[in-house]
């Protein structure tokens, strides 16, 4: 059963129509009934978009505006409206074809139709929900193709600008979102509405202890022997701890995967088959590497995803972490990218990095290039964030006092939009 984009046009767009045709003619509901001012239609009009743009707490707005159920007014009026549209027609004054002729024509817009098909299609979605599968009420705001354009949208953005996905991207591009949901659900230039929908599972289980942790446990890289405990300690009580286990877990999971993509970085630019075996694992079974294997698209990929060592893995935090307090403090000071570099060279222990002398001296260079240039470029999008004002206070009170200190700019610049 087709249900118009129609249903879901805003008030205005009624408003544009008839100021497009100049002027309204009578209009027949087939009862010998007519509606011969622009008053009658706007109000005719209303009530025709509350019919069908209905949902949670929006119910005292108007008659209309509230779940449709088995014995509500909104099937009669859906009949009777049925018979006025088919009526409806405008008079046209100002086109090539009437200036033309001399005097006005009446002529029917594809909107019309549009709502028609719309009205008849709520009739049978009625029929079917009530008597087929008994249910009490619906909302019919829920019941639009806005939903499916933001899927396509977020399809289409996946991984890189792909517009024109063949079955086999399509198939993994559906799965990564329907378990990640990792993207935007709606573009900020898109045409339609923000949707309310989650994804159907919640990916939270994928970082929650198992039964068998116990048995094979994985040391938390640049964690304390007594925060390891805590974390890997699923029998605590505390709710508040358990949050922070599966939001350390998460941390680290993610660290693997974009330490897994340095590796990469590394891979291609020496292809040492024995230094590769000191910067990535052999076994990839343990829980670290749960996000890299959700990502991993075996059918799409020729190669793939890289497994980072543990080593690798606290070398990556070690570094990021440095380069993130650096910034912090001295962002504004000359020579960044220099000043970095010698601070990891002086910081992080790389002896067991590279088996070949000759290829150690590279690795560390390309590692140096790869991850300042990632988290400098991270950094520099954390402060544009909060100076859009896209990170609440409450997560920039956490961090440094850089930080907060553009958010305080934000809030005056606000301050000052609203004085203006």
């Amino acid at each position: 059963m087709k249900v118009s984009v129609a249903a879901q046009a805003l008030s205005a767009r009624t408003a544009a129509m008839l100021k497009y045709t100049n002027a309204v003619s009578n209009l027949h509901t087939g009862h010998s009934s007519t509606m011969e001012t622009t008053a009658e239609v706007v109000a005719f009009i209303d009530k025709l978009f509350d019919s069908v743009n209905c949902k949670p707490g929006c119910a005292k707005k108007g008659k209309l505006r509230k779940a449709v159920k088995n014995n509500s007014k909104h099937h009669s009026f859906w009949t009777e409206a049925i018979e006025i549209i088919k009526e409806l027609k405008f008079e046209d004054s100002s086109s090539k074809i009437a200036v033309k002729a001399g005097r006005p024509r009446l002529v029917r817009v594809p909107s019309l139709e549009g709502w028609i098909t719309t009205l008849e299609s709520f009739i049978r979605i009625s029929k079917l929900l009530f008597e087929k599968y008994s249910i009490e009420y619906f909302y019919p705001r829920f019941i639009y193709q806005d939903p499916l354009e933001n899927f396509f949208g977020r399809i289409r953005s996946l991984n890189y600008r792909n517009i024109n996905p063949d079955a086999n991207t399509f198939l993994h591009a559906f799965k990564s979102l329907v378990l990640t949901n990792l993207l935007s659900p709606h573009s900020k230039f898109a045409n339609c509405e923000v949707d309310d929908g989650d994804s159907l599972l919640d990916v939270n289980f994928l970082f929650e202890s198992s039964s068998n942790d116990k048995e094979n446990r994985f040391k938390m890289p640049s964690t304390s022997q007594q925060q390891q405990q805590q974390i890997l300690d699923h029998n605590s009580p505390s709710g508040s701890l358990k949050d922070e286990i599966i939001l350390e877990k998460i941390k680290v999971q993610c660290s693997a995967y974009t330490a897994g993509f340095l590796c990469r970085k590394l891979t291609k630019k020496n292809q040492c088959k024995s230094c590769l075996k000191t910067y990535t694992s052999s076994s990839t079974n343990e829980n670290i590497y749960a996000y890299i294997k959700l990502r991993e698209y075996e059918m799409l990929k020729n190669d793939n995803l890289a497994y980072p060592s543990e080593n690798f893995i606290k070398m990556y935090r070690d570094g990021s972490n440095l380069i993130h307090k650096y910034l912090n403090k001295n962002a504004c000071e000359k020579n960044i990218g220099k000043n970095l570099k010698k601070m990891l060279n002086k910081s992080l222990r790389f002896s067991w990095l590279g088996c070949c002398s000759s290829h150690t001296e590279i690795l560390k260079s390309v590692f140096f290039n790869s991850i300042i240039r990632l988290h400098v470029h991270n950094w520099c999008n954390i402060i544009n964030k909060i100076l859009k004002g896209d990170i609440k206070q409450k997560y920039v009170s956490k961090m440094a006092d850089i930080h907060k200190s553009a958010y305080e700019k934000y809030k005056k610049l606000v301050l000052r939009n609203k004085s203006v």
